[in-house]
């Protein structure tokens, strides 16, 4: 769908890739611990130079320690997203994502496809009842909806 060391896949509309990466950014953020940093230049012959800037990270990634938490102002690296999952687009990394949101837990979680090649998920316990054409994608926006009901319910 996108190549986010190689620049957009031309044959991809330029909204569908922009609301992919929302979503992808929203399941990195919220669920999987990814934020933004930029190195914190404290270790100089570890960190590359060659991306300065801001970028998406996480706590397990390798040169984690390098990592310091980015400054509201900082510019953008040019290949900030490298380090995030296609979470709209690959099914292991949606699926773990939704599993960590709580969507497999417990019983009545159902996954299904029909012939025309739609997804449908439910899940009897909070009245959940999603589809989309993209599987992954729609593990992303079930798990994204388990979490706000479950903050709604919290905030009751």
């Amino acid at each position: 769908m996108k190549s986010r060391v190689g620049g957009p896949d031309r044959s991809v509309p330029a909204t569908e890739v922009r609301r992919d990466l929302e979503l992808e950014l929203e399941i990195g953020f919220r669920i999987e611990e990814y934020h933004w940093v930029e190195w914190n230049g404290a270790f100089p012959l570890e960190t590359p130079r060659h991306q300065p800037g801001r970028f998406i990270g996480h706590p397990g990634d390798l040169l984690a320690h390098c990592y310091a938490p980015a400054h509201p102002d900082a510019l953008t690296a040019p290949e900030a997203y490298a380090n995030l999952p296609r979470y709209a687009s690959e099914v292991a990394p949606a699926l773990r994502a939704a599993e960590r949101a709580g969507l497999f837990a417990g019983k009545g979680a159902t996954l299904s496809c029909r012939r025309t090649g739609q997804w449908r998920v439910s899940v009897e316990r909070t009245g959940l009842d999603l589809e989309d054409e993209v599987l992954p994608r729609l593990l992303c926006r079930a798990a994204l909806r388990l979490l706000a009901r479950e903050r709604t319910e919290e905030e009751v």
